[in-house]
Formats: C-alpha cells, structure tokens, sequence
C-alpha cells in the first residue's frame, strides 16, 4: 500500500466535501466564513486537529465543525472510531452543530448510534438510549462520564455516510457550481466547470495551509464564483456552453418573457441529472408570429443549461436529413448512412451522451417529423410547426400568439431607436401602434422598418396609423385566414420602402423577385435562379444549363435592399459546384406568409397570360438547375435544388400553366423522384400528368409525348418492390411508343430518332424481365421492337446498348479479358455523357475482379461510388451494381478466404452511397442488402452485429421465393448464415440449428 497516495486521495476528497458543504452554507444568511482546517487560531489540547473545517457567523459564532473521514472500498468504520471523532468534535468548542461526514462503509452498530442522535431527546433521556446502542463497547465509560452540556452537544451531532465515489461526488459538484453561477446570470459548461472546480480545490488546500489565509469568507467565494464569462473561455481557449449546431434563427432582441417562462416550465432546462426520457415541446402558431425566434431566444436564456444544441432544418425530409448527418458528424458517429441509418446512430448517441443537449427541429411541416424526434437521452426536444396538432408523442404544445403590449413597445422602442423620455410622453401611441397591428410580430418589424426609414416622428404615428387602417380595410379580401387585417398594409408598407431605390434596376429586380419566389420553398432559395427568371428576352429553348443574365452586383444590391425593407434574410449556400461562380450558391429565407400574401396580390393584379407567362420563365430556369445537376451527378445539389421545383410544381398544377418547360420540370423533377428512390409514387403522378398535358396541350409534339411515355414505362418498374410495379403501365406506354417509332421509321430523316426510342423501349422491357415482371404482351412488344431495329440503321446509342448486352455475356461465359476489353472501349466512347459509361464501369469493375486485379478494381469502383453521391442519384443502378459486385466480393470473402477480396469488399460497403442506399432498400434489395451486411459483421467478427443480421437475413429468407431461385444469392445466404452458426435448407427455409 501506497501511503502517501492513500492520504493524498483522503485530502482530495477532504477538500472537495468542505467545497461542497460551503456552496450549500451560502445559502444561509448567518454564513460568513468557512475557516478551513478549522480555527486558525486554536487552543492547545487534544482536539486541536479533528475539525476539518467549521462555518462562523458574522460575530465568530461557529455554525458547524467537521470532519471528514475518507476509506478505500473495504474499509469499515466502526462505532468506536465514531464514537472518539464525536467525542474529540464536542470537546473542539462551541458549535451550533457537529458533523462527520464520510464515504466508509459503516458498522451497522453506526447506524443506530445515529438514528439515536437525531431523536430530539433530554440530556438523560439521550445517554439511556445511547447506552443501548454501546452496551457491548469500550465507549460506555466515556458516555458515562458526560456532563449535561456535553450531551448536548451531543445532540447536535450528526454522521452522515455518503457512497458517491470520486466521479459522481466531482459531476455533483460541477452541477452545484453551475446551478451556482445561473443564480448570479453566470454560464457555465461541463469542462469550464472542472476548470473551476480545480480553482477551488487548489483555494482550499492553498488555505488549508497558511493559517492566515484559512478564512475563506462568502464574499471571496461568491467573487470566484462569479469570475466572467469571458475569463473561463480565455482559459479553456472557447466557450464550452451552450455552443449551437446548425443555422438557428436570429435572438429577438426583446424576449417574450412569458412564453419563454411557459417552455421552460414544461422542459425544465435545470432539472437533475440523469433523466433519460427527453423533454418535448411544440411551439405551434402562424407564420411570422415569432416561433423560431422564440426558439432562439429559448436557447439564448437557457444555454447553460445544455452543453450543446443542435438547430435542424425540418421544413422536410431532405433537411432534416441534412441537420442530422452533421449533427453525427459532431457526435462522432457515421454520417454516411441512409436517413434511417444516420437517425438511428444519433439516437443512439444522445442516449448515452451524458452531458445535457438541446435539439431543434425547426419549421417542422410533415407528420414525418415525429420520426426525429428522440426518445431517450438526457437532453430537450423543441419544435416548431404551423401545425398545432403535429403527432410527436406525449410532448406538450405551447400556442404562439401576438405578442404582449408591453413586449411590442418595446420592440417599437428599440426599432425606432427612441429615448427613455420619449417612451415615458408617448407610450399610449406606442400602445396603439401595437395594437392597430394586433401585436403581430412580423406587422410590428414592418411598420416599424418603415416609419424609421421614412423618418416618421412619433408624434406622427397617430396619423399614420389612421392610414394603415384605411390601407387594411381596402385589402381585408386578401388576408390570409387568420393574421391581423393590417398584416397586409404592413407589408405594402415594406414594398414601399423599395420605391425609395433610386436604380430603377435594383428595384424592378427586387419587386420581381419578390412575386416570382413567392412561388418556390421558403428555404434556401437560390437568388440568382430567381433573378434569372425576371429577363423576358431569354431563349426558353435554349439548352438547359444555369446562366448569368445580369451583371452580379445587382445581385447583392437586391439583397440589400430586400433585407432593409425586412422581407428577406440570408440562408446557408447551395453545396459549391463552380468556385468562379460564388454568386450561383446564395441563397435567402422568405416567410411563407409573406409568400401567401405576395403570390395572392401577383395573381390579383396580373392578367393570368402573364402569370403563367412569369411562372413559365420560372420553371425553365428552375429546370436548368435541376436537369444539369441531374445530368452532372451532382447529388448533394439536386438533393437542394428539388424542393425549390417541387414547391413551383405544386402552383403550376393548381394554376394549371401548361407550357413547354413547366411540363419538362415536371418531367425532371419525377425523374429525380425515380432515380434516387425517393418518392416513386410522386414520379408516377407526374409522369402521367405530364403525358396528359402533352396530349391535350400540344398533341402533335410527339416527341415529347412519347419521351415522357418512356419515362412513365421507366418509373412504374419499382426495381426494388416488383409487387408494387405495374406492367399494365409499362406495356401501354411502350405500345404507344412502338407505333410512334414506326411511324418516324418511314421517314429516312427520322430513322436515328426512331431508333433510339426502341433501345430505349427494349431497355425498359428488359428491366422488367429481369425483376420476372413479364406477360404474353410484353415478349410480343419485344419481338416487334427487335425487328424494327434490325430494319433501321445502327445508332451511337444502339451500339452502345449492345456492346453492354455483350459485356454482360462475355462475364456470365467467363471472358472476362474480352469483357474487360469492351467495357474500356465504351467507356472511352461514351465519354461520361450518358449512363452507358456507368453500366459499362459496372462491368469492368467485376471483370478486373474476377481476374483478380484488385488494385485496379478497387480504383474503377471508387470512381463508379463517387459518381453516385452520398444520397444516390442513380439508386438502381448502385443497386444493380451491390447485386452483382457486392456479390462477387462477398463470395470470394467467404469461400476462396481472400484478403484482398476482403479489403475491397470492406471499401465497397462502408462507401457512404452504399451505406445510404441500404439503409432505404426494399423487397428482394432488403434481403440482399441484409445478407452482405452479415458477411461484412463476420469479417468484422462484430457479435452483436452477426446476431442481428443473422436474424434479419433468416427471416428474409422465408419470405424471398426470389433469392431460393437465384444460386449465387441462395449458396452466399446459406454460407453466412452457417459461419454465423445457424444452418438452413435455402429451398424449404427451415433453420436446422
């Protein structure tokens, strides 16, 4: 045994429990110093050193001496050691209480002795039942020997046994020198909060050994406690309190303080520790009524309550998605996962993340967002939602109203920047300012920006309100239901504000700005999309590429003028994709009511040719951004720019434009659905709308007709859920493209179009064979198509399809050189414009494999997976290629025990498209999915993942007539599941083991 250690943990420990008891004594107002190690003046005699530390009043009167014994895990205090402190304690002096404080185990003989010392007994009374307990000891002479002061004294004894070790007495500690610090409106995080409780230890040990320093006074405690901020963030290097995650909301600068009370309420921020069931609350009212600026300003009052907050976009899936793989990118957790995936890792950690966290999903409008809420970990949840009857669960629901009267002067106050003399002359008409605006904090930032711009004095303001009454009465028609009639005026006000540019440019741009995003998602709105749309003199069929109209600058001028007049704010960029183009990456936030009430007045006044004319403008600009981000594979920024196209899609339907590059959006953007898995569903809607519009609009455009018949083939092959595809779809829309086809064949002119259109037909039909989607009908649509390509010229697009078909044969007959050989050649020839090369790297990719070339393999697949994105683009094809390469890969891991094998398997699936596909994938895909997640947990040799997988694959195997008649998948199964020791016969499903 190590001595001097043992008596260095018994000091530590000392000095934290004196730090520990003074931060409670100063509460008491008698408490004016702790004298540690005791008086610092003492008197000779036997207990001079037993008072570990003692608490004086103002007049020196003692308020309490202790001690404190400290013990290793098998030590025992037994009542005669009690007994000899006790009695050392009372003969110490005059004390109004006595205390032993320890973390030793304790005789059971102790724990009698102390329940008799807290009865309130007579001196005599007391050494009757005290001699009870000491009847068997050595100590019942000296109780004996007490005089009736001295058993007073013993009454006022007290053993109190702590078992927290050294880490739970430390987290205890920090959380009282938090709490301590909120009281003085002080933060404090979680590693500050070591910091400063290794300042007071080292006070009290420096006082423990200078006598004329042992007088540690409230007042020099009360100062080290309330030591600045910015003097703990100086010496950690930051702040570690409070700090946010994510794009939160401007802090109002007038705090609602009554609401703020009412969430706090309900959350209670500075609850206890340990609580494993989050905190939820919605805030839940109309739009501009300050939701998430009340979420913010939540965060802002109660930041110390948290070590850190996360602040997610949740106007959809997309965003929210977003917001959580950076918040596990944070928690240090895989981000690269699907949305399930990557949900189910940052749950995972918030439960078992010990300090408290704050997460807010913001602007939360699809039932879906009850899907991100957690449900375990010791941390808040707030949302906030248009929707008051949102479904997340058993939280509550606070309703945001217009604010209080005397929150809306303030606000008034600070935005005209007027003096405390003037409020005091001119409350009544700040009152009635407020209130003509029904206290609306959106109407309240408008008059306001405008009366101070304007240079309105506030005795004025009567007169002007007079006249935004008039103004709201004209427009009561077009209030939304529900917000205050002079919301309206308030934002004719601020459109107003705009008049008063002096470039008539800059404000032609921003009026039209307004008006045309009124139109798309509120979020993150690409302003030089936008402004790009307002020149009636652009070529609409022009090629589908982003370009620059007007010079940049005016760019950031409407932003400038549109943030002055308080109708726009500056979002996070687009993902970058051309760094000489920063400007194509701005984006800006606009209130959806602002977007209601301007889009409805656009409507009102414009003649309807016009507005279908602007949103026409609209949609083949926002179908450039979305066409070349699809057709450059760029997944991050499709996955951006569609909820722009589908917000515009949504208007276009309901105002029925039917015009040429409306219909190619809706083309686009079900293309986009389609290919990255999203929402097959919604493409199939739109690929039928789109035909219909085509047929009726403009029903001699054939080609496009039948291009949106081949998209609709194309989307109703469900590749990943066969039960729900619909071969009654894809048989129509191909007849009516085979006769079109035919027709174009006639002419020698047309002879390469019509060609094209039946490999693409084929290629459809082929898809559906290879999920066993076939009939009669189908094989016959086939036979024709074949013979009508045989009667045509061969096309650059024809070639290509059959030099794939022959790399295909070529690997299933084992020439994998030649294979290898024409893969390259295609590759070479396609030169990335279409997805051949893609089909063609496939293949290539498993004929160097099959060769074992690895290192080549490894390098075509990591270009093949970069090309996919993190949230694939081509889903299918990804899907296609783990059919056959994870496979391939899984196979030689498993039988042939390859290393290198193993190694590019490994690459394969912790690429992040990989992860993010898996994580979504349905039907036959699930189970294959499931199985080479099992084969790569067995590699691992992760045994909580091989008996979750193993479960998973087991039970799909029972359901998957697809996978018992396939072999490579059948004889992989059987083998992982084997290696993961369960043994099963594939063709009857039933496990033997």
């Amino acid at each position: 045994m190590d001595g001097g250690r043992v008596a260095a943990r018994g000091f530590e420990y000392q000095y934290l429990r004196t730090i520990e008891a003074t931060l409670i004594a100063l509460s008491d107002p008698d408490f004016h110093a702790c004298h540690v190690e005791g008086d610092p003046l003492p008197t000779e005699g036997p207990a001079v050193d037993i008072v570990d530390f003692a608490f004086v009043g103002p007049e020196g009167r003692v308020l309490q001496s202790a001690q404190v014994k400290s013990g290793g895990p098998t030590s025992e205090l037994r009542v005669g050691q009690v007994v000899d402190i006790l009695a050392k304690l009372i003969s110490s002096g005059e004390a109004d209480r006595y205390a032993l404080l320890t973390n030793t185990r304790t005789h059971p003989t102790v724990d009698a002795l102390a329940r008799v010392l807290a009865e309130p007994l007579l001196p005599e009374e007391r050494r009757t039942r005290l001699a009870e307990v000491l009847r068997r000891t050595n100590s019942l002479s000296w109780l004996n020997s007490l005089d009736k002061e001295e058993l007073n004294r013993l009454g006022r004894c007290v053993v109190k046994v702590d078992s927290r070790d050294r880490a739970e007495l430390d987290q205890d500690l920090r959380e009282a020198l938090r709490k301590a610090r909120r009281q003085s409106g002080r933060s404090l995080g979680h590693q500050s909060s070591g910091l400063l409780l290794a300042y007071l230890q080292a006070e009290a040990q420096r006082r423990a050994g200078d006598r004329n320093a042992a007088e540690w006074t409230a007042e020099d405690l009360r100062e080290a406690l309330t030591l600045d901020d910015q003097v703990l963030a100086d010496a950690l290097g930051q702040r570690d309190w409070g700090g946010v995650l994510g794009e939160m909301a401007p802090i109002p600068d007038v705090p609602r303080q009554a609401l703020l009370d009412d969430v706090a309420g309900r959350l209670l921020p500075y609850r206890e520790n340990g609580s494993r069931k989050p905190g939820l609350c919605v805030l839940a009212g109309l739009s501009g009524i300050g939701k998430s600026s009340l979420a913010a300003a939540y965060l802002a009052e109660y930041a110390d309550a948290y070590d850190i907050a996360f602040w997610v976009d949740s106007s959809n899936e997309d965003t929210a998605f977003e917001g959580f793989r950076a918040l596990a990118r944070k928690l240090g957790v895989s981000s690269e996962g699907g949305p399930g995936e990557t949900r189910s890792a940052v749950f995972h950690a918030l439960s078992s993340r010990s300090g408290r966290w704050l997460m807010i999903l913001d602007d939360a409008r699809e039932a879906s967002v009850s899907s991100w809420v957690p449900r375990m970990g010791n941390g808040d949840v707030l949302v906030t939602s248009l929707n008051r009857h949102l479904p997340t669960g058993s939280g509550c629901t606070v309703l945001v109203e217009g604010m209080r009267p005397e929150e809306a002067v303030r606000l008034l106050t600070a935005r005209l920047e007027l003096t405390e003399e003037e409020v005091l002359e001119h409350r009544e008409t700040l009152k009635g300012l407020a209130a003509s605006v029904e206290h609306w904090p959106l109407a309240l930032e408008l008059v306001s920006r405008y009366l101070h711009t304007c240079g309105y004095r506030v005795v004025e303001i009567p007169e002007f309100v007079g006249e935004l009454r008039k103004r709201a009465y004209a427009d009561r028609h077009s209030v939304p239901d529900g917000y205050p009639r002079t919301l309206v005026a308030s934002i004719n006000l601020s459109l107003e504000l705009i008049a008063q540019e002096d470039d008539a440019i800059i404000q032609n741009l921003s009026y039209g700005f307004l008006f045309h995003a009124s139109y798309l998602n509120t979020r993150r709105i690409p302003l030089h999309l936008v402004i790009a749309s307002l020149d009636e003199e652009v070529d609409l069929d022009d090629e589908p590429q982003p370009i620059s109209i007007y010079p940049r600058h005016l760019e950031r001028e409407v932003i400038r003028t549109l943030t002055r007049a308080n109708l726009i704010r500056e979002d996070h960029s687009l993902p970058e994709t051309d760094p000489d183009w920063p400007e194509a990456n701005v984006t800006v936030t606009f209130n959806s009511v602002l977007q209601e009430v301007l889009g409805g007045r656009f409507e009102s006044i414009t003649p309807a040719s016009e507005v279908h004319a602007a949103l026409t403008r609209l949609s083949f600009h926002t179908n450039r951004w979305l066409w070349s981000t699809l057709q450059k594979q760029q997944a991050d920024r499709s996955h951006s720019i569609y909820p722009q196209a589908s917000s515009l899609v949504e208007h276009l339907i309901r105002l029925e434009v039917t015009s040429a590059p409306a219909v190619l959006l809706m083309g686009n953007l079900a293309s986009f659905y389609h290919l990255s898995g999203k929402d097959p569903e919604t493409a199939i809607s739109l690929l039928r709308r789109e035909v219909r519009v085509l047929e009726k609009s403009d029903p001699s455009n054939g080609f496009l007709i039948n291009q949106a018949r081949l998209h609709l083939a194309s989307a109703a092959i469900i590749h990943d859920d066969p039960q729900h595809s619909s071969l009654d779809d894809v048989v129509e829309q191909i007849g009516h493209v085979l006769v079109y086809a035919q027709r174009l064949a006639v002419d020698s002119e047309f002879q390469g179009k019509s060609a094209t259109f039946c490999v693409r037909a084929l290629a459809v039909l082929e898809r559906a064979e290879n999920i066993k989607l076939t009939s009669p009908a189908a094989r016959q649509l086939t036979q024709i198509l074949n013979e009508t390509l045989e009667r045509l010229p061969i096309t650059s697009e024809a070639a290509a399809t059959k030099d794939l078909r022959e790399a295909s044969q070529l690997l299933s007959s084992g020439d994998h050189s030649t294979a290898e050989q024409l893969c390259r050649r295609i590759i070479r020839e396609d030169n990335g414009e279409t997805t051949h090369g893609l089909e063609a790297r496939r293949f290539l990719i498993e004929a160097l494999f099959y060769q074992h070339r690895w290192s080549e393999g490894l390098a075509e697949l990591k270009y093949f997976i970069a090309h996919m994105g993190t949230n694939p683009l081509f889903k299918p094809n990804l899907d296609d290629a783990m059919n056959n390469i994870g496979l391939q890969l899984a196979g030689f891991s498993l039988f042939e025990v390859d290393t290198k094998a193993q190694s590019a398997f490994l690459s394969l699936m912790s690429a992040p498209g990989v992860r993010s596909a898996r994580a979504t994938a349905r039907g036959e895909y699930a189970h294959k999915y499931a199985v080479l997640e099992l084969v790569l947990s067995l590699l691992q040799g992760n045994d909580q993942e091989i008996r979750r997988h193993s479960t998973t694959v087991l039970e799909s195997s029972i359901h998957s007539p697809e996978i018992q008649g396939n072999i490579g998948w059948s004889a992989i199964t059987v083998s992982a599941l084997q290696a993961s020791g369960i043994a099963i016969d594939i063709r009857s499903s039933s496990p033997k083991g």
